[in-house]
């Protein structure tokens, strides 16, 4: 096997020979990388292959877009769908002065000006970093740059944001909606379990133990290009037990046996009897927001004369509902390490952010300056 040059980033390098510069009479190099060797010789046999038969295409003028197309078909169509979506929305949207331009006329200003133009989207500049140095990096195997212009591109610093919780008149629409059976037992499962959406679309009635008092949550749904997939949890922390607490265990008692009685397994299953796809729960959920915006104008008089109330309809998300479930977890006294567990987070920063901000809100105890201002009298 041949010797390669391995570079400082670890990859092997492999100079081949693609043609004569008809001017000068120098030869014409192309450069190609790859992780290991193995991998550089099969990309050398077949640049070989191509060039003996003619089939060799000069890609130096290929734009970002146009080889940022074939990246994400080669790279990311067998990913998750909220994944590949992701990636799709920069690739499509985002690239700005970037996409015509090509690959190898890119510098680091050109990427910072992209970047910059998304200035006050903290999130859309991260993902922009993240696809392009991915992109550059293939571009890079691909022997099409010799050089990844983003790399150690600096973005503005994460602002600070914090998931609201329920007001009281939002907790008592929820609470008081018109709901059906099934609406009311996935909305009541939000609220009283801090379950994820996927955990709570995927469990089945073998989950449920009326006896122990107890939800085995073990598997969740990830809703691809209109399919529901079980997955196991990305964590160990994931694969938990958590309490039915008394407001919801009547009702999902009497809802469970009634779906086993008619030889039911999931809770929220379509017509097929499998987990809810991605259009079945995204008509399902359209529906307990409308019943619960509902339920609230009606309870806040929204709409007359003396009461101006706004449904935060785009906020009534079940992510929403499980930070307000943290809270009720803190506010209750249940510590930071338990609230990890029954919320299956695999870092406990993550609990710990919500319970310190959670602590940050409220005020601080002034008994000392209350004595000490009647004392003044």
């Amino acid at each position: 096997m041949a010797k390669y040059k391995k570079r400082k980033d670890g990859r092997y390098q492999a100079n081949i020979i693609i043609g004569k510069d008809g001017k000068t009479g120098k030869y014409i190099q192309k450069v190609i990388y790859a992780a290991t060797i193995r991998e550089l010789e099969e990309k050398k046999s077949k640049l070989v292959t191509s060039l003996a038969d003619g089939t060799y295409a000069d890609d130096k003028h290929t734009t970002v877009q146009s080889y940022a197309l074939q990246w994400l078909q080669a790279e990311k169509q067998n990913k998750a769908a909220s994944t590949y979506n992701g990636y799709y929305n920069i690739v499509h949207n985002h690239l700005g002065n970037l996409a015509d331009m090509e690959l190898l006329q890119v510098k680091r200003t050109d990427v910072l000006i992209a970047i910059a133009a998304l200035e006050g989207h903290y999130d859309l500049q991260r993902r922009l970093r993240m696809t392009l140095n991915q992109i550059f990096e293939s571009a890079i195997d691909d022997g099409m740059l010799y050089k990844n212009v983003c790399r150690n591109i600096p973005i503005g610093k994460k602002p600070k944001t914090s998931q609201r919780n329920f007001t009281e008149l939002e907790k008592q629409a929820i609470l008081t909606a018109d709901l059906d059976e099934r609406e009311e037992i996935f909305v009541l499962l939000l609220y009283y379990t801090g379950m994820r959406r996927g955990e709570i679309l995927a469990l089945d009635h073998t989950c449920i133990n009326f006896h122990a008092g107890s939800i085995h949550v073990q598997t969740a749904v990830s809703l691809q290009k209109n399919q529901a997939i079980i997955k196991t949890p990305k964590t160990e922390a994931g694969n938990r037990y958590i309490s039915i607490l008394t407001p919801l265990y009547k009702k999902l008692y009497t809802y469970v046996t009634n779906l086993k009685k008619n030889g039911g397994y999931y809770l929220f299953a379509g017509p097929s009897g499998e987990p809810f796809s991605k259009t079945i729960y995204r008509r399902f959920w359209k529906k307990i927001r409308n019943k619960i915006q509902d339920r609230y104008e009606r309870i806040s008089g929204a709409g007359t004369t003396s009461v101006t109330s706004v449904f935060d309809y785009d906020g009534m998300t079940p992510h929403r509902f499980r930070h307000n479930f943290a809270t009720m977890l803190h506010d209750a006294g249940i510590d930071a390490k338990e609230a990890q567990i029954i919320l299956g987070h695999s870092d406990i920063r993550v609990t710990l952010d919500i319970y310190t901000h959670l602590d940050d809100q409220k005020a601080l105890p002034m008994e000392k300056m209350e004595k000490f201002l009647n004392k003044m009298g």
